[in-house]
């Protein structure tokens, strides 16, 4: 059998594809503030460690930012020409904060939904399009593995059924066409939902690493 994610486990090392804290995807709007001043964004997923978020600012590796209160550093950054795609580390404890309240509500509708994946999946931001019962829309996937991810939908989906996803292309990676289908509903509201891979129909699981090392490039920086 392929081994896949070669790069990723040479990353990973003893953690055997586990992040030290478990991340929750959302949709919660906030305001960042900066050197700059304050601008609007996006949470979509947090952690005991800190948070991503989609910011309108462009915020840089390394500077100190506020979100909704909380102090934060920016660990990594991907940039795209309307927004910014931005991985905040937490300088502060969490008890005590609307960060806690809201990791409680997440982990408990966890709980509710599917057991821990089998296969490693990496947080990414790559722009992708959904056919779905015969209707394109545009997407975002939010979190990648070899054989599944999560994406955030333009429109609302179904809580079950096939679909196809269009992965690209971007700059200096491939358009990856793949068979797919929604397992489960992250967040009705927000539109976020987890697929299970079921074959190409363009590009191969080769492309799909590109992906992936791509996504762990971005964390390095």
């Amino acid at each position: 059998m392929e081994r896949p994610l070669a790069r990723v486990e040479d990353i990973l090392g003893d953690q055997g594809g586990r992040r030290r804290d478990v991340r929750y995807a959302c949709s919660i709007p906030g305001t960042v503030t900066s050197g700059r001043g304050e601008s609007p964004c996006r949470i979509v997923n947090l952690s005991q460690g800190g948070l991503s978020a989609h910011c309108q600012e462009k915020l840089h590796k390394g500077e100190m930012v506020e979100v909704r209160g909380l102090r934060c550093q920016v660990a990594w950054v991907t940039k795209t020409s309307g927004e910014c795609h931005a991985r905040l580390a937490l300088l502060e404890p969490v008890e005590g904060t609307w960060l806690e309240q809201e990791l409680q509500e997440l982990s408990l509708k966890a709980k509710e939904g599917l057991q821990r994946r089998s296969s490693l999946r990496v947080g990414c931001d790559f722009p992708a399009t959904v056919l779905f019962q015969e209707k394109s829309h545009q997407a975002r996937v939010i979190d990648l593995g070899s054989h599944g991810a999560r994406i955030e939908s333009s429109q609302p989906l179904g809580s079950e059924g096939p679909l196809v996803l269009t992965l690209g292309p971007t700059s200096d990676l491939p358009t990856v066409v793949i068979n797919a289908a929604i397992i489960a509903v992250h967040d009705e509201n927000a539109l976020f939902y987890g697929l299970a891979f079921a074959g190409f129909q363009q590009g191969s699981s080769a492309d799909l690493r590109l992906y992936l090392n791509c996504a762990l490039e971005v964390k390095r920086r």
